[in-house]
């Protein structure tokens, strides 16, 4: 049977291991909460680009520009939507990276937690063996 002494050791490691995955689930949700903000301003800027791709497709080009000028005109809108339409999918990209980082992130969480939790259940249960330790005595 184990000494008090060796209890107490076993105690202090997982009050450790307690301490360290607070702060590791601390840290973890400071970072998601930024990675959400960060995401939220990406949905954000990937609805902005989408309206204004739709603002410039609405650009009416009257019958006083012919020829030349009109299918510059023309090229010069497809060119934008085009564009738009890149760069609507590069913040789609950045979007889904942002998401997996989170989603990994609440993984680690759920480690820690069980971790915390098992710590818990381990400081109590050689608190009960100290306590029986020194009431046999």
């Amino acid at each position: 049977m184990p000494t008090e002494a060796e209890l107490r050791s076993q105690i202090s490691q997982l009050q450790q291991s307690y301490e360290n995955a607070k702060a590791n689930n601390t840290r973890l949700f400071d970072r998601i909460k930024q990675l959400e903000e960060a995401k939220g301003y990406v949905d954000a800027a990937k609805g902005y680009a989408k309206d204004f791709k739709g603002a410039v497709k609405k650009i009416d080009i009257d019958d006083r520009w012919v020829g030349k000028r009109r299918n510059g005109a023309d090229s010069g809108i497809e060119c934008i939507t085009d564009k738009a339409d890149t760069f609507v999918d590069g913040l789609g990209g950045l979007g889904w990276a942002l998401f997996c980082e989170i989603a990994d992130l609440y993984t680690q969480v759920d480690y820690f937690t069980l971790v915390i939790s098992k710590a818990e259940e381990g400081i109590s249960n050689l608190t009960k063996s100290i306590q029986e330790l020194t009431d046999g005595d």
